[in-house]
């Protein structure tokens, strides 16, 4: 059956009930099961068991499916170990021996996001209270300590592709693919991606743009004026330094607490996978999702071997900090899940269909990238969920490439960067409130200050998809990059000025 412009009610009823409840698991269910609704005649007990039976429990026992499932709880609890055992703090601390700047505090705050990147959430609640003396003392805002956390966060995970976001975004991308009968793994894809995520690949560039250049505009530039008379805090004070609480025994952490799991890790990755070619040529997906999944377990026992031999922590009480981490990825189990049950009754209904004939009419393929940017960032914004946005779009995204010939790699880049930036803006993200809380910054603050340079990236970020889409190369990269210097200086030379220590 036909049910046309119906065919996306799933996805708008999806996206309206999650910028009101800010909730997309609700959200991610209510669309499906209106959709459904549609489909059984408005007879809901058909569409509940039509829920359950020909969708949940289809994707749920589908191998492929399963694999990436059990991927993220062994994620879980791989990253959990590397948060409490002690070694990323270890390791972050150790860059901020060396400063004696306002740059060199701003650059220290960015290489201690960078050091903790195996967590968006967990950057900022590590690196903000190890820097936030630094920066307090070489009279750097709050404000702009927050943005360098928060730049650090989600811009930095989402360019790692064998943790929790990379497997996130593959899981989405591989049932898209199948489904539209694409010839490629979503491993290939994601890599071929990675140079076309502008906004994450901006966004890091500018910390150490500004730290540099020391350019200034809009509120950052007032904020960082008032710190330099002393007052480093919004509120005008310079509050007592933010002290972590961990425990006692951590102080016997090192930064190999951290190093050696993740060198075991990769190296496990690249010992099974070599001989096949990896990473330089595509493997099986089985073998990848296999390999990785040996990583991480290898690499929690290594973990667990030397917080054990460094005496940092009990057996007893790591192995508990383990469970807790496999059990943590719950919600993001319960997400993808949901958000594979949408994709498939949206297809049901023929909504990939129906938007692929509605473009294929009246859209130009180099222009369908940054709509794609824009109408991942106005949702993302709008709901503060970039994973939930890319469970949305990237059902719509994969079928409209393949149907105008637009670059794949470019299409699915937008979703993820066009979510990244909406998530970046937004004040009800959780990496924007957990970057202010690692700063000791009011959110509004944060918000108002970052905010310029997050749409000024967003709109060079525009300009370079467009670019992107017509050439479909990566030459579009260097010409963001160098479009990005030339409006930083531009706009502070006529909004700013140079703020000298």
């Amino acid at each position: 059956m036909d049910y046309g412009i119906l065919s996306l009610f799933p996805i708008a009823l999806t996206i309206v009930i999650a910028m009101w409840l800010k909730n997309i698991s609700i959200a991610l269910f209510a669309g499906a099961f209106a959709g459904l609704l549609i489909v059984c005649s408005g007879n809901p007990f058909d569409a509940m068991m039509s829920y359950v039976v020909d969708h949940l429990v289809p994707n749920m026992t589908d191998s492929y499916c399963a694999e990436v499932l059990v991927l993220l709880i062994f994620i879980g609890g791989f990253v959990k170990l590397l948060e409490v055992s002690g070694g990323a703090h270890a390791f972050a601390s150790s860059v901020t021996k060396f400063v004696n700047s306002r740059a060199k505090a701003q650059m220290a705050g960015w290489v201690a996001g960078i050091m903790v990147f195996f967590s968006d959430i967990g950057s900022p609640i590590i690196a903000g209270p190890i820097v936030q003396p630094l920066t307090d003392k070489m009279q750097v805002s709050r404000e702009k300590l927050a943005w360098i956390l928060d730049t650090t966060a989600s811009p930095l995970s989402i360019l790692v592709p064998f943790l929790g976001w990379g497997a996130y975004i593959m899981g989405l991308m591989g049932t898209e693919f199948q489904a539209a009968g694409y010839a490629s793994t979503e491993w290939d894809m994601l890599l071929k991606a990675w140079p076309f995520q502008f906004y994450a690949l901006l966004s890091l560039l500018m910390v150490p743009l500004i730290a540099f250049t020391r350019k200034e505009f809009g509120p950052m530039h007032r904020a960082e004026m008032r710190a330099l008379s002393g007052l480093v805090s919004p509120g005008g004070q310079v509050a007592e330094a933010v002290k972590i609480d961990t425990d006692a025994k951590l102080e016997n952490s090192r930064p190999i607490v951290m190093i050696i799991p993740l060198v075991v890790m990769i190296g496990t990755l690249c010992f099974m996978l070599c001989p096949q070619g990896f990473p330089f040529k595509s493997v099986d997906g089985d073998a990848l999702r296999g390999a990785l999944i040996a990583g991480f377990v290898f690499g929690s026992i290594a973990n667990i071997i030397l917080v054990v031999a460094l005496k940092i922590k009990s057996f007893k009480s790591i192995c508990r900090d383990y469970v807790l981490g496999l059990e943590s990825i719950a919600s993001v189990f319960i997400t993808l899940l949901l958000a594979w049950v949408l994709s498939s009754v949206t297809k049901t209904m023929g909504g990939p269909e129906f938007v692929v004939n509605m473009l294929q009419d009246s859209v130009p393929a180099w222009i369908l990238p940054v709509i794609i940017f824009v109408a991942s960032a106005v949702i993302s914004f709008s709901t503060g969920s970039s994973w939930g946005t890319f469970s949305i779009m990237m059902t719509i995204a994969v079928p409209a490439a393949m149907a105008l010939n637009a670059p794949m790699q470019v299409a699915i880049a937008s979703v993820l960067s066009g979510g990244l930036f909406g998530d970046h803006c937004s004040p009800i993200s959780d990496t924007t409130i957990l970057s202010a809380n690692g700063a000791r910054c009011d959110l509004l603050a944060h918000v108002k200050t970052q905010l310029p340079y997050a749409l000024m990236v967003g709109g060079v970020s525009i300009v370079t998809y467009a670019v992107a889409g017509m050439t479909g190369s990566v030459i579009a990269l260097p010409v963001g990059i160098a479009l990005l210097i030339v409006t930083v200086l531009t706009l502070s030379k006529l909004y700013g000025k140079k703020v000298e220590a």
